[in-house]
């Protein structure tokens, strides 16, 4: 019964995004969220009101039959009280115009309480400002907490029927805080909910607000195009935020290992990778293999010598060009090295590291 270990335990998963979006732009925008969200989520559901005949590959689609906004949004927590609220910790529902930066939501809800009564986004004034509190904008995707929901449950159909609204994000915030009592918070125990609102024709990498650069949602974003272009930009910032983790843990290695027994010596190269394979046997000692930009000397047939080609052919470029990037990186403006010819090359492959290459 492996499988069902999980449910047993009463074990849940972290988070669960819902999409919603609606027969227009279901194969646009719904398919450019899925295509910058869906890989790096546990679970993403779309939800709209009805669809064309085919779904777009390799998403999951539910649809409540009929375009009301607020019917929709009522079927839509209904489907997941009934689906997912005893699989999920956390429900994140945001709209298909709305580009959503999967990694830092994922990071903010390990971070929160899973017993907390939470409705995070962004607050929101009730139109008319009859009614007290506020809801949570839906342009900006919101976080509901499993206990907030289940909290929710037994009232849900009254809220069905007795609270009327125009906007289906206010018609959820008012049903949320007339029967729970709990409002829209944009910051809870230290934690915020970063959003930012896109201005038209802005070009994500000449944006240099700080509000766009710590966002976990942007909206609106106009066609698949814009979600694409915020989704490369993104890409970019947490790249350049894990190579600087990868140079502080690689500091605080060299740091460490001067403080040891062996001292420096103790400390691998390349910083943080593990050490050389260590032969026990003579059987055992790794080949170093000769090559050039056009041959080399072992061959899988057992010839002396053969053409390097395909993506052995691509693999020696690569190496020689990236060799170079790192020559340049490392003595310019001094020095700058310009590729005359590769006169020697070696490479083997280490069991515990990969392929290793000397270059002449």
């Amino acid at each position: 019964r492996t499988r069902y270990i999980s449910t047993e335990l009463g074990m849940r998963q972290r988070l669960f995004v819902g999409v919603l979006t609606s027969k227009s732009t279901l194969n646009t925008l719904g398919v450019a969220v899925n295509r910058t969200l869906a890989h790096r989520l546990e679970r993403l559901v779309y939800f709209t009101g009805t669809r064309g005949r085919k779904v777009p590959h390799g998403m999951a689609v539910v649809t409540h039959s009929d375009e009301q906004p607020i019917w929709n949004m009522y079927q839509t927590i209904r489907y997941l009280l009934d689906h997912y609220v005893n699989d999920f910790d956390w429900f994140f529902l945001v709209q298909d115009d709305t580009y959503t930066e999967a990694h830092r939501i994922s990071s903010l809800v390990a971070h929160l309480s899973i017993d907390t009564h939470l409705y995070l986004g962004r607050p929101e004034e009730f139109i008319g400002g009859d009614t007290e509190g506020r809801y949570c904008y839906g342009g900006f995707g919101y976080l509901l907490s499993r206990s907030l929901l289940l909290l929710l449950q037994q009232h849900l159909e009254s809220c069905r029927n007795d609270i009327l609204s125009a906007r289906p994000d206010e018609w959820l915030g008012r049903c949320i805080i007339d029967y729970t009592g709990v409002n829209c918070a944009e910051e809870h125990e230290g934690l915020h909910y970063h959003y930012f609102e896109l201005g038209k024709n802005v070009d994500p990498e000449q944006e240099t607000d700080l509000r766009f650069q710590s966002a976990f949602t942007v909206h609106p974003v106009l066609d698949p195009l814009q979600m694409y272009r915020l989704h490369k930009y993104f890409a970019q910032v947490e790249l350049e935020r894990t190579y600087q983790e990868i140079q502080q843990l690689q500091m605080e290695i060299q740091n460490a290992s001067s403080l040891s027994a062996d001292g420096d010596h103790s400390a691998t190269w390349p910083v943080g990778i593990p050490p050389p394979f260590q032969p026990k046997t003579r059987f055992e000692v790794l080949r170093w293999d000769y090559f050039t930009e056009e041959q080399v000397y072992a061959c899988v047939d057992g010839s002396p010598k053969c053409e390097l080609r395909g993506a052995d052919l691509a693999d020696v470029a690569d190496v020689v060009a990236t060799a170079m990037e790192e020559l340049n990186r490392k003595y310019q403006p001094v020095l700058h090295v310009r590729k005359q010819q590769l006169v020697n090359g070696y490479r083997r492959f280490d069991p515990t590291r990969g392929m290793e290459y000397t270059l002449d």
